[in-house]
């Protein structure tokens, strides 16, 4: 694999690094905003911006190599990171090795060294190609030019509306009012509220309903026969003969003058 060192032009390698660096100096001038004059901070910031867009402008025109060149040490990355691995291992089996009792101190460090200069190595390498990376990642997000979007036409297309039917109206029913219960308990008390009436005697009503007779009015009379049958059967005959003139004095008087 060729070194991804050696494909970056020089030109662009410096554009990058002074992008990067007015960058930083927008991050500390952010931070120190408040120690200076508002004007005077907003007319460093229009000068690190102008800088910036003049860097990310001619890096532009490189962006396709930049991309190629991102992901080239992406893949050499990677392989730094296996490598540092295996290193890893080496020393490992070394430092076992050596607590059991195969190796002495001597042959411990002797064997150690190398290893751990390779891996410090490794260690750089990676962390490099790391910043690298991250800094040419960021030259290409800035000078990516956003696709044209498509056309929109002007007018706005209407769409009509769906017809409502009217819903046909509903009149409420007239509420219709329970009628109050009667209780059966109430109806009782109010029973018993009534004064009876008083007991009717039948023969009493038949009195008083029938027009007095002609017997009730000779009552007297009957009780003079019945005085005058009596003496009869007594054996008093002045009386019957005083009667019997009587009754022929009044045959005379109905007889009328002849």
């Amino acid at each position: 694999m060729t070194d991804p060192d050696s494909a970056i032009p020089q030109e662009v390698r410096r554009l990058a690094e002074a992008s990067e660096e007015i960058l930083r100096w927008i991050d500390r001038l952010t931070d120190r905003a408040l120690e200076a004059r508002p004007e005077v901070v907003e007319r460093i910031r229009r000068d690190y911006q102008v800088r910036l867009r003049s860097a990310d402008t001619r890096l532009a025109a490189q962006r396709p190599l930049l991309v190629e060149i991102v992901s080239e040490r992406e893949a050499l990355q990677e392989s730094l990171r296996a490598e540092m691995g295996a290193h890893a291992s080496d020393l490992e089996e070394i430092e076992l090795r050596h607590d059991i009792g195969e190796f002495s101190e001597a042959e411990l460090k002797a064997r150690r060294a190398p290893i751990e200069r390779e891996l410090a190595d490794l260690g750089m390498r990676i962390e490099r190609e790391k910043e690298m990376i991250a800094m040419l990642s960021g030259v290409i997000e800035r000078t990516t030019v956003p696709d044209a979007e498509p056309a929109i036409d002007t007018e706005p297309v209407i769409e009509a509306e769906p017809e409502v039917h009217a819903e046909p109206e509903v009149h409420a029913e007239p509420e219709v009012h329970a009628e109050p219960e009667v209780h059966a308990a109430a109806e009782a008390d109010s029973a018993s509220e009534v004064d009876p009436e008083p007991a009717v005697d039948p023969e009493a009503v038949a009195d008083e309903g029938e027009p007095p007779s002609d017997a009730a009015g000779a009552g007297g009379e009957f009780a003079d026969e019945l005085d005058f049958l009596e003496s009869l059967s007594l054996g008093e005959t002045g009386p019957f003969d005083a009667v019997s003139a009587m009754l022929d004095e009044e045959e005379r008087s109905d007889e009328g003058p002849n």
